[in-house]
């Protein structure tokens, strides 16, 4: 928590093995994790967002395997997220948000059975959506991709994450089509796919647009479209064009 904490981190804070909880957050430190950390075995929760941490994230957090929570979000970190972090298979929140990670496809998350929330926003990160393989698809309620520089089609199969309740997928450079099948996730309230290079017709019924409402965001897609037989007026997703060949058979039906 804040407290106007600067300087490094204390590497001594590793040697708490007892320690449970760990908030660092909104502080001024900078500098690297200390590895030492690896040794806090018991830790469950540890928050150091909003400092100006940087470097690589150390390997020996494979050694944190009881923890539940991990915020380092808002930082300086960079370099690719260890393979290593699968270890970590009680993990139910992950946020890296707001860093400078790289690297591809992260094969870690693939191990993180127990994952609920996943933001890993604003890193450029990279990697094609479609070889992306997410664990826990029941669990998983927050999947947030917006701006890692995410390329690709948007897979049919994330409509098996079956307890999404948000899925942030804008400013990438996706391609392809929207899938239907987007409109089966049942607990989903919030679905971002603007800022894309998405092509096509958006074929989702009218009861998905009214339930979503300016929650289903798709605009700064210059060539996706929406026919306006499948649309009412009012659900017409903002900043999304009807379809070029059906709007010229209107203009000639009224000529």
């Amino acid at each position: 928590m804040q407290n106007g904490l600067k300087g490094e981190i204390p590497t001594t804070i590793g040697y708490l093995i007892n320690l449970k909880q760990l908030n660092l957050a909104g502080n001024s430190f900078k500098g690297r994790i200390p590895d030492k950390f690896g040794g806090l075995i018991q830790l469950q929760i540890l928050d150091m967002s909003r400092n100006s941490l940087s470097g690589a994230l150390p390997l020996s957090f494979a050694g944190l395997t009881s923890l539940l929570k991990l915020d380092l979000s808002n930082n300086q970190l960079e370099g690719k997220i260890p393979y290593e972090f699968g270890n970590l298979k009680k993990l139910t929140l992950l946020d890296l948000s707001n860093n400078r990670f790289s690297g591809g496809r992260t094969k870690s998350f693939e191990e993180m059975s127990s994952l609920e929330e996943l933001v890993l926003s604003n890193n450029p990160i990279g990697g094609d959506l479609m070889n992306v393989r997410l664990p826990n698809p029941i669990g998983l309620t927050v999947l947030d991709r917006s701006n890692t520089s995410l390329t690709g089609e948007i897979p049919e199969s994330i409509a098996e994450l079956k307890g999404l309740r948000f899925l942030g997928l804008n400013d990438n450079k996706l391609t392809g089509n929207v899938p239907p099948k987007l409109s089966f996730l049942p607990n989903v309230s919030a679905t971002y796919l603007n800022g894309n290079n998405l092509t096509g017709e958006i074929k989702f019924s009218e009861w998905f647009y009214g339930k979503m409402g300016q929650r289903f965001r798709v605009w700064d897609n210059p060539n996706l479209c929406y026919s306006i037989g499948s649309i009412q007026t009012r659900h017409v997703p903002s900043g999304v064009k009807q379809c070029q060949q059906e709007a010229k058979m209107q203009q000639l039906k009224f000529r």
